[in-house]
């Protein structure tokens, strides 16, 4: 049985380094902890890392996304600050999932961002120290 304890970073290609960098550090604020060379960085807001690796061939799949969660007091800024930036969006709300807004970095990456209290079709989880697997929560 593999056991994960966390993830290690988030890897996406981008077809430029620069303009990718400028996006997360905009609209994310993320910080450039690495650059290993002109194809290649690490970004790191909160535990959160993330790794920008320039490619030929990026192809985001359509059906996936990278989702954050955000303080429920700071969701409608969300949309206020994409529109500032001009950056297209989409607001959904779901009967389980509650509101989350999508949106997409220059390559066509999607990103999905909720609050925590907007989670309730997820059950809870407890970890079961015993025998390293989790059950839901009552």
């Amino acid at each position: 049985m593999i056991i994960v304890e966390e993830i290690n970073h988030i890897s996406l290609a981008v077809s430029n380094l620069e303009k990718s960098l400028e996006f997360f550090r905009d609209v994310f604020y993320f910080d450039t902890v690495e650059k290993k060379d002109k194809t290649e960085a690490y970004l790191m807001i909160g535990d959160i890392k993330l790794r920008l690796k320039e490619s030929a061939d990026v192809n985001p799949n359509p059906d996936t996304y990278v989702s954050f969660n955000i303080d429920m007091q700071d969701f409608d800024d969300v949309a206020d600050e994409l529109e500032d930036k001009k950056i297209d969006f989409q607001e959904v709300e779901d009967k389980e999932e509650g509101s989350k807004i999508i949106f997409s970095d220059p390559d066509g990456n999607k990103f999905a961002i909720s609050y925590k209290e907007s989670l309730r079709g997820f059950p809870p989880f407890n970890n079961n120290e015993d025998t390293g697997t989790c059950k839901k929560g009552v």
